[in-house]
């Protein structure tokens, strides 16, 4: 966008300006915001109609900017909690129950409803009357809550897996997912996908789970000694007597814990906020970083008739939907950070 040597605004100039997101360019680079609404209204030949344009599009990105250093998000440290995850597919039976669950704002983020629809479906089918309304729900609710994207690459990998299944209501759920991969519930960019790039032994029930990655607010940060990122670290709760724990440093056990051969039940996830937990870890904490604007999983892989497949979401799943497949194998941990009100474009 180049305003030098110009006198009117032309449309082309004016629709850039209409689906940027001023509020969030004004809040990265105050002063550039004002030195290019400055420009505009100094122009020369500016009519009328577009003068009071310039002016109300300043205004409301006053207003928009005023309001979210007001309504700042509160930051949050928990990514997951084993116990809660399984309170919430109990509650969860029908896709009705999913949408409530939105409602009531236990669930936030299109990636919950992929995973509760892959739980649902398993003993669940649900009419077209149901389907009809729950897509139009999460529609609405989508757009109206500002839930969390699901990633193209993703559910691209959920659906693609979904298709080696032998239960015969693969193909319903499959139909579903591609619906909302075709939707704007999917987004191929207001999600940033980090990858976790080392694993650190704490404690014989603890471990740290450090990702590097650098949030468009903090784009000016100057330290040299260590990267922008952040840390999350898991932990074990009380299983019981007769529950073994252990933990594992490799690639073969989700979140680095195995119990009885299986993901135990009631691990935590937390972004550690202590400055002392990054002592040494080549990583530094800024203080927009939080979980709530978050979505962690793993990938697996495993061989399904000659093919070898990667999925993304639970193994608790995958078992269910693919029990053909006895070599799986953990091959990815990510987050997938949200940044959708931190976009140039408006989000749509």
């Amino acid at each position: 966008m180049n305003l030098h040597g110009q006198k009117t605004l032309d449309h082309k100039l004016k629709h850039i300006l209409d689906n940027m997101n001023l509020a969030f360019c004004c809040e990265i680079n105050e002063g550039l915001y004002l030195e290019v609404m400055d420009t505009i209204s100094e122009l020369s030949d500016i009519s009328v109609t577009d003068f009071r344009w310039a002016y109300n599009l300043v205004t409301g990105t006053v207003k928009l900017v005023s309001a979210g250093r007001e309504e700042k998000k509160e930051r949050t440290t928990e990514l997951y909690d084993r116990k809660e995850e399984e309170e919430l597919r109990i509650s969860c039976k029908t896709l009705a129950d999913i949408t409530k669950a939105v409602s009531e704002d236990r669930v936030t983020s299109m990636f919950v409803v992929t995973e509760l629809l892959l739980f649902v479906y398993l003993d669940y089918t649900p009419t077209s009357e149901e389907l009809q309304m729950f897509i139009k729900t999460v529609r609405k609710f989508n757009n109206d809550k500002k839930l969390q994207k699901v990633s193209q690459n993703y559910l691209s990998s959920v659906v693609s897996g979904l298709a080696y299944s032998n239960l015969k209501q693969w193909k319903l759920l499959r139909t579903l997912l591609t619906e909302i991969l075709n939707s704007n519930m999917c987004t191929n960019n207001e999600n940033v996908i980090v990858e976790r790039h080392d694993l650190i032994k704490v404690t014989e029930d603890k471990c740290k789970h450090l990702y590097t990655f650098k949030h468009p607010l903090t784009v000016a940060c100057t330290k040299s000694d260590s990267e922008c990122g952040f840390i999350l670290k898991g932990s074990t709760q009380e299983l019981g007597d007769n529950i073994t724990i252990k933990l594992c440093i490799d690639e073969d056990s989700e979140y680095g814990f195995i119990v009885n051969g299986s993901t135990q039940d009631n691990t935590t996830i937390k972004l550690c906020i202590d400055e002392d937990e990054y002592t040494d870890t080549g990583i530094h904490l800024h203080d927009v970083i939080s979980t709530q604007d978050m979505h962690g999983y793993a990938t697996l892989t495993g061989t399904c008739k000659g093919n070898q497949i990667t999925v993304a979401s639970s193994w608790m799943w995958w078992q269910k939907w693919l029990p053909q497949i006895t070599d799986w194998k953990f091959t990815g941990f990510y987050v997938e950070y949200n940044l959708s009100e931190n976009l140039v474009a408006k989000r749509k």
